[in-house]
């Protein structure tokens, strides 16, 4: 796993903008307060108490030394970033369909709305535009009750730099690679919290004959397996995925009769209490489709077609992190 020290100067040479920080507390007189203070090499800091806010440069010591005695050495020092809209966005390697770009509201609201669109990588510039334009929390980002909009275009580069053409997912060992927060104001965007988990590709595999990929591209239903009554997972949001793009699709769970609105069955095995059950959810699922899902259903086909399949797929303003 990469420091998230590492992970910002990636960020900062591709062009993102990251936080001014500095790996030793003695050197933080050259960052304008208030400042962070992280304890270095903790997938969850805030869980574990290893981020501290609003800090000075005089209170700066005591909170090094407290955190030091509970969490150890390893700091990191950064201006605190403005405060604004929080939003997740990052990269993952799906062994399916590939480099998957995610995108969402991020910090509290990641697990709590699941609020989130997925892509596969290459996207558009019009790719990135709607999947915000698709969130349901997406009025914060164009103004809402009188607080300003954020810069959109600001944050679509920041999606085009991670998941467009000539993009990070081109570069990195996919992995899992996720900004949360981003902090979104009328000015730009600033990644707050950057977190990458490389994965070795796997070796080449020998040649194989032509085969007929058509039922993998173009399913006729599908099951998912892993979505959850109770948290976000992965299979939750690949529920949202072929639900907007009008595929019939039942969710496996071994005791829910349906997760997120879609019909679930204990089993993806035909027979009975198996996918014959789902049989009458899926015929209601195309008589239901509406205008807008029958055109996701067009998006969906060319996404699946341009790739060859479809996301991780997210702690305040000032950085706390997942």
């Amino acid at each position: 796993m990469w420091t998230e020290h590492e992970v910002k100067e990636l960020l900062r040479q591709a062009g993102v903008p990251v936080p001014r920080g500095v790996r030793d507390p003695a050197l933080a007189g050259t960052l304008r307060a208030p400042l962070v203070l992280k304890a270095a090499g903790l997938l969850h800091k805030s869980d574990a108490g290893g981020v501290r806010l609003g800090l000075t440069h005089d209170t700066l010591g005591a909170a090094v030394a407290e955190m030091r005695e509970r969490l150890g050495d390893g700091f990191l020092v950064e201006e605190q970033a403005p405060e604004g809209v929080e939003l997740i966005a990052g990269l993952i390697r799906d062994p399916a369909f590939g480099p998957v770009l995610l995108a969402g509201l991020g910090g509290v609201w990641t697990e709590a709305l699941r609020d989130t669109a997925l892509r596969l990588c290459p996207v558009s510039e019009s790719d990135a535009r709607r999947m915000l334009a698709s969130l349901r929390g997406s009025a914060l980002l164009y103004g809402y009750r009188g607080r300003p909009a954020v810069d959109v275009d600001a944050v679509v580069k920041l999606l085009m730099t991670l998941g467009g053409p000539g993009g990070l997912w081109e570069r990195l060992e996919l992995g899992e690679f996720e900004l949360n927060p981003v902090i979104a104001t009328p000015s730009g965007v600033i990644a707050v919290d950057a977190r990458y988990l490389p994965s070795p590709r796997p070796p080449s595999a020998a040649p194989r004959a032509a085969a007929d990929f058509t039922p993998l591209f173009e399913p006729r239903a599908v099951a998912v397996v892993g979505a959850s009554t109770s948290r976000p997972a992965f299979g939750n949001m690949f529920l949202d995925f072929y639900r907007a793009a009008g595929t019939p699709v039942v969710a496996v769970h071994p005791t829910a009769a349906s997760i997120d609105g879609v019909p679930a069955v204990p089993t993806p095995r035909g027979g009975r209490g198996g996918l014959r059950a789902g049989r009458g959810a899926r015929r209601r699922l195309r008589r239901g489709r509406t205008a807008g899902a029958r055109r996701a259903v067009h998006a969906g086909h060319e996404r699946r077609l341009r790739r060859g399949g479809a996301r991780r797929p997210g702690g305040g303003a000032g950085g706390g992190g997942p």
